[in-house]
């Protein structure tokens, strides 16, 4: 998919499968003859998730920047009804991905593009987001470390996009190398997270604490992962986006 980090699920997705499963801005036949397509989706625009900034241009370019990796990838997009083609054409990342066609779905303040590996959902540039930096306080990796906290929309009130990912841009920051946010409660008088990551050693830490009058937040947290249960203390630190 485009985006390096999953999206939480959407809400949205029955009404993907409707878009899918009816097509319902493809060409269609009926008893009376073929009926025309639906006008061309309006996709430009600069779109977010926790994990990379697409900005899909009037003209038909679009630049990806993904910020785990610090790197971006171009090209051009054609968007015919509710199907959207990306032909990547340079890249500073590692690889340069291949062309691909999504559906799209187009909702209040989000994109939605479904691709036959999973679904990315993009919000507006005029969502909410903020950055952090979270540095555990453990007696060894993972349990210390410092990782970027991304969120972009309203947690209080879902869908958003969480992730967080090593400050290194390797694997020495906290809980894992990278991995979602599956909730996130932070307000003048407490603060509460879930953090979670899948692959070959699946992972989960609880993070609980009350901002201070620096506007830091230190807390404990309790995780654990395929080698046991740990726990320990961190502090959160906003910074610029």
């Amino acid at each position: 998919m485009l985006a390096g980090s999953r999206a939480r699920p959407s809400p949205a997705l029955g009404l993907m499968a409707c878009v899918l499963v009816l097509g319902c801005s493809g060409n269609t036949e009926s008893q009376t003859g073929p009926m025309a397509s639906g006008p061309d989706l309006d996709v430009a625009g600069t779109w977010h998730d926790c994990g990379s900034r697409l900005a899909l241009g009037s003209d038909g370019s679009f630049v990806l920047e993904r910020l785990l990796g610090a790197c971006k990838q171009e090209g051009l997009y054609s968007v015919s009804g509710d199907q959207v083609t990306f032909d990547y054409q340079t890249s500073t990342c590692a690889t340069l991905s291949p062309k691909v066609t999504v559906e799209a779905v187009k909702l209040a303040g989000r994109l939605v593009l479904v691709a036959p590996d999973g679904t990315d959902t993009y919000f507006s540039e005029s969502a909410p987001r903020a950055r952090f930096e979270l540095t555990g306080k453990g007696t060894g990796n993972p349990g210390n470390g410092t990782s970027i906290v991304r969120i972009v929309g309203d947690p209080s009130a879902p869908p958003f996009s969480g992730c967080y990912y090593s400050a290194d841009m390797s694997c020495g920051g906290f809980l894992s190398c990278g991995g979602s946010v599956d909730e996130w409660q932070l307000d003048e008088a407490k603060f509460v997270a879930k953090l979670g990551c899948t692959g070959p050693c699946p992972c989960s830490a609880v993070l609980q604490g009350s901002p201070s009058a620096s506007g830091d937040v230190p807390g404990f947290y309790d995780a654990i992962d395929c080698s046991g249960a740990y726990s320990g203390t961190f502090v959160l630190a906003k910074t610029a986006d």
